[in-house]
C-alpha cells in the first residue's frame, strides 16, 4: 500500500513523464519513416541530382579536400529540399578557404542514402552522418562546384572571429598544442594530433574538448558578473540574465558549430534564467530531462548520436554524485570526506564512467581504468585553460596581436602540462580495458545468479540453493558445449575497400589472410580491421599470412601491428625480387616483424599448418620452379575442417592457375582469384572447384572494373552463391565439420 501511495503522489509527474516519451517516440519514428523514404527514392535515381543550397556547417578541410554539409534550396528531387547532405570537395588544392558558412552553393553530384557499416563492430560513419540529421552525401570536384560568398550578416561575422582565432592559435602556439587550445574554444578537433587525440580519449579527459555546459557556464558567468553589479531591481537583474543567456548561448552556439551537447547546456541555463525571473525553484535533473526531450522531438537523429548521450548521461552523472556529497556532508563520519577535493573528484569520474558505460561500450569497445586520476591531475587547471583560451579568442577578434602572443606562452604551457599527463596516464598498463557487450551479459548474469543464490539459502534454505546452482550448472555446461569453438570455424571477409583481408577463428587460434587496401585510407582500413578483432574477443593473431608483396594486400600491416599482437608473420618464399613495389613491401613487412617483436616464417608449396581443432592449411603454391609475375606467385591456400574446404587464391591470373593444373582445388567456398578479375583460365578453374559459394573482395566503383562480368558470368554457370564485399560489406561464413551453417553480409 505504500508503494501505491508513493506512486499516485507523484501521479503527475509520471503523467507528464509518459506523454513526454510517446511524444519523443512519435517524433523518432516519423523522423525514421522519413530517412528510409528518401533511401529509397535515393536508390532508384542512378543519375547526377542537381543542388543549389547553403552551406549549413563550418568546412573541415584534410590535404586536398574540403566537407560542408549543405541544405538544398533548389533540387532535381523534391524530397532532398530542407534536408541536410554531406558533401566532400575533391581536389581542392589551394581553393580551401573559398568556401564558408552560409554561402550558396551550386553542383551536380551522385548522391548516396547512408547504408549500414560494413565490418563487424568497425566505427559506423554512415550512422554518425545519420546521427547528424544527414540523409545522404556525395563528392564533387572543386571545378564543378560554384560559390557564392553569403552577405554580411550575423552568422558570417561569428564565422569571422572564428576563423581569426585560429589563424591566431596556429601563429603563437606551438602545433601540438595549438589543436588544443582551437578545440577546448570552438569544438573543432581537427587540429589535434591522432596520437594526442587517442591520449586524451585513453586517459579518459576527452571531455575538456567537447564543448558543453562548462564552457556555455563560463561565456555566460562572465557577462551575468557585471549584471550582478548593476544597482538596479533584482526582477531587472533576472530579466538582463536571461536575456543575456540566450544572447551569449546563441553566440556560442554559432561559434561552435551547433554541437547538440551545446544545445542541451543552453536549454538547462536558459531554464535556470526563467526559474529566477518567476522565482520558482531550479531542479538540474528536471531540466536535464527537459533538454533532452526537446532535443529528441525537434532532432530526433540526435538519439543516434553517441556525443549527445555521453553529455547526456555524463551531466547526469556529476548531478547524482553531488546528491551523493550533500547526503555526506549530512553525516558527521562523512563530512569531512565530503568536503576532499581528490574524494569529490573520484567519485565524480568513477559515477561518470558507470553512467556512460552502456554508450562506451557498444561505441568504443573499451572502458577507461585511471580517468579518475587524470580528471584529479587535470580537472584544476581546466577552469583557467579554458578561460584563458577564451580571453585569446576575444583579444584575437579585437586584433590585440601583442596581447595574443603573451597569452599564447601561457596557454602552450597548460597545454603541454594537460597533454603529458595524458600521454603518461595512457601509457600505463591497462589503461583501457577491452570490453564488449557480451562480456557485460555474462558478468550480470553472473550477478543475478549469486543473488538469486544468496537470497534463497537465507530464505528457503541451502538444499533450495543447491538446486538453483545445479541447474545453472548444468545449463551454462549445456550453452559452453553448444558454442564449443573447436567443434565449429568462422571466416570474415573484411570489406576493405579494394584490398583483401580475411579473419579466420579456428577453434583457440586466430589466422589472418593479407591485410591491405588500395585505398588512401589504409589507417583507417586498420583500424576497421582491428574493431573486427576486437568486437570477435580475439587478443592476438596467432599468424598473418600474406600472399604476395602488392600494396593492396599488406599496406595495413605497419598500422594493425601497433593495435593488435601478432605473432608470426608468415610470407612467401618465392616471389619475383625485381619489382620495385614487392621488394619495398617486403622491406616494410621485415621492419614491422622486427619492431613488434613478430616470429617470420617463410611459406612454399607443401607447407601445412594443423591446429588443435583438427583444422589444416596447405599451401598449393608458390614454388621454386615458378618464374612468374607476383600476382601468379601468389600463395593459394586450402583450409580443410572436417568434410568442408575452402580455397584462398591470392591474385594469381593464368599462369598461377595453369600451375594449380595437378592439384585438387575442389572447394565448398572459393575465394575467388584478383579480387573478381578476367581470365582465360578462369572458366576451367571454376569448374574444377566446383564450389557452392563464391566471393568476391573488391571496393565500391573501383577504377579497375572489379568484379569483370565476365567473371561473374563464369560464376553464374556453376550455379554457386556470389558475395561481394563492396555490394555486401563483410561476409562471416560459420561452419561445422560437416555443413556451411549460416552466411552472414553486413549489408
Amino acid at each position: 500500500m505504500k508503494i501505491l501511495h508513493k506512486i499516485a503522489k507523484f501521479r503527475t509527474q509520471i503523467l507528464l513523464f509518459t506523454v513526454a516519451i510517446l511524444i519523443m517516440a512519435v517524433s523518432v519514428n516519423l523522423y525514421t519513416k522519413k530517412y528510409c523514404h528518401i533511401e529509397k527514392n535515393l536508390n532508384l535515381c542512378e543519375k547526377e541530382i542537381f543542388i543549389s543550397g547553403i552551406i549549413s556547417s563550418y568546412p573541415v578541410t584534410s590535404e586536398k579536400t574540403v566537407s560542408i554539409q549543405v541544405i538544398p534550396q533548389e533540387s532535381d528531387c523534391d524530397f532532398l529540399i530542407g534536408e541536410k547532405i554531406y558533401v566532400t570537395i575533391t581536389d581542392c588544392e589551394d581553393k580551401k578557404t573559398g568556401f564558408g558558412y552560409k554561402d550558396k552553393v551550386v553542383f551536380s553530384t551522385k548522391l548516396t542514402s547512408q547504408n549500414s557499416t560494413s565490418n563487424p563492430g568497425a566505427f559506423n560513419y554512415d550512422e554518425y552522418l545519420f546521427s547528424q540529421g544527414i540523409v545522404a552525401s556525395g563528392y564533387v570536384k572543386c571545378e564543378n562546384i560554384m560559390v557564392t560568398p553569403a552577405k554580411d550578416s550575423l552568422a558570417a561575422s561569428i564565422y569571422n572571429i572564428r576563423n581569426r582565432f585560429t589563424d591566431n592559435a596556429k601563429k603563437y602556439i606551438s602545433k601540438d598544442n595549438a589543436g588544443l587550445v582551437t578545440a577546448i574554444v570552438s569544438g573543432n578537433r581537427s587540429g589535434i594530433s591522432a596520437d594526442d587525440s587517442a591520449a586524451l580519449k585513453m586517459s579518459g579527459i576527452y571531455h575538456i574538448v567537447a564543448i558543453s555546459g562548462l564552457h556555455l557556464n563560463l561565456f555566460i558567468f562572465m557577462v551575468t558578473y557585471f549584471i550582478a553589479k548593476l544597482k538596479i531591481k533584482r526582477i531587472k537583474k533576472a530579466i538582463l540574465t536571461l536575456m543575456a543567456t540566450i544572447a551569449v548561448g546563441g553566440f556560442v552556439l554559432v561559434f561552435t558549430g551547433f554541437g547538440l551537447s551545446v544545445y542541451r547546456a543552453l536549454i538547462m541555463m536558459t531554464i535556470l534564467s526563467v526559474s529566477s525571473v518567476i522565482s520558482r525553484d531550479y531542479s538540474a535533473k528536471n531540466s536535464l530531462f527537459i533538454s533532452g526531450f526537446v532535443i529528441v522531438t525537434f532532432m530526433p537523429y540526435s538519439l543516434w548520436n553517441t556525443g549527445f548521450l555521453l553529455s547526456f548521461l555524463s551531466t547526469l552523472s556529476v548531478l547524482v554524485s553531488i546528491d551523493v556529497i550533500n547526503l555526506a556532508k549530512n553525516h558527521k563520519s562523512l563530512q569531512k570526506l565530503s568536503e576532499n577535493y581528490a574524494f569529490n573528484t573520484a567519485l565524480i569520474s568513477v559515477m561518470s564512467i558507470l553512467f556512460t558505460l552502456p554508450v562506451t561500450v557498444v561505441s568504443f569497445g573499451y572502458i577507461t581504468t585511471y580517468s579518475w586520476l587524470t580528471n584529479l591531475l587535470v580537472l584544476p587547471v581546466v577552469p583557467y585553460f579554458l578561460g584563458g583560451s577564451v580571453v585569446f579568442a576575444a583579444i584575437s577578434a579585437m586584433g590585440f596581436d601583442s596581447l595574443s602572443q603573451i597569452l599564447g606562452y601561457v596557454l602552450e604551457s597548460i597545454s603541454e602540462y594537460i597533454l603529458y599527463v595524458a600521454r603518461f596516464v595512457s601509457s600505463l598498463p591497462a589503461s583501457t580495458p577491452e570490453i564488449n557487450v557480451i562480456t557485460i551479459s555474462v558478468i550480470l548474469i553472473f550477478i543475478t545468479f549469486y543473488a538469486l543464490t544468496m537470497y534463497t539459502a537465507m530464505k528457503k534454505g541451502l538444499k533450495k540453493a543447491f538446486l538453483i546452482i545445479l541447474i545453472f550448472a548444468v545449463a551454462g555446461g549445456s550453452f559452453l558445449r553448444y558454442n564449443d569453438k573447436n567443434e565449429t570455424i568462422q571466416i570474415t571477409y573484411c570489406d576493405v575497400r579494394q584490398g583483401e583481408c580475411t579473419l579466420i577463428e579456428l577453434g583457440e587460434s586466430a589466422v589472418m589472410i593479407d591485410c591491405g587496401t588500395n585505398d588512401n585510407s589504409a589507417t583507417t582500413m586498420a583500424d576497421a580491421v582491428s574493431d573486427i578483432v576486437r568486437t570477435r574477443g580475439i587478443d592476438e593473431i596467432d599468424m598473418l599470412i600474406v600472399t604476395h608483396f602488392h600494396n593492396d594486400h599488406t599496406n595495413m600491416i605497419p598500422e594493425f601491428s601497433k593495435l593488435c599482437k601478432i605473432n608470426n608473420l608468415l610470407i612467401p618464399k618465392y616471389f619475383d625480387k625485381s619489382e620495385s613495389e614487392a621488394m619495398q613491401n617486403y622491406r616494410m613487412i621485415l621492419e614491422t616483424a622486427i619492431k613488434h617483436h613478430i616470429n617470420v616464417r617463410y611459406v612454399s608449396r607443401g607447407t601445412s599448418v594443423d591446429f588443435s581443432n583438427n583444422a589444416k592449411l596447405e599451401f598449393m603454391s608458390p614454388s621454386p620452379d615458378m618464374f612468374f609475375e607476383n600476382n601468379d606467385m601468389s600463395s593459394v591456400i586450402k583450409l580443410s575442417f572436417g568434410q568442408k574446404t575452402f580455397l584462398f587464391c591470392g591474385d594469381i591470373q593464368t599462369a598461377g592457375i595453369e600451375n594449380l593444373k595437378s592439384k585438387d582445388v575442389k572447394c565448398d567456398i572459393l575465394k575467388v582469384p584478383h579480387h573478381g578479375g578476367y581470365c582465360d583460365a578462369l572458366d576451367s578453374f571454376v569448374e574444377s572447384a566446383g564450389c557452392e559459394t563464391a566471393i568476391i573482395s573488391c571496393g565500391k566503383n573501383n577504377s579497375y572494373g572489379h568484379p569483370k562480368p565476365e567473371t561473374l558470368e563464369v560464376l553464374k554457370k556453376t550455379h554457386c552463391k556470389i558475395y561481394c564485399t563492396s555490394s555486401d560489406g563483410a561476409i562471416t561464413v560459420c561452419a561445422d565439420k560437416n555443413r556451411i551453417t549460416d552466411i552472414k553480409t553486413m549489408k
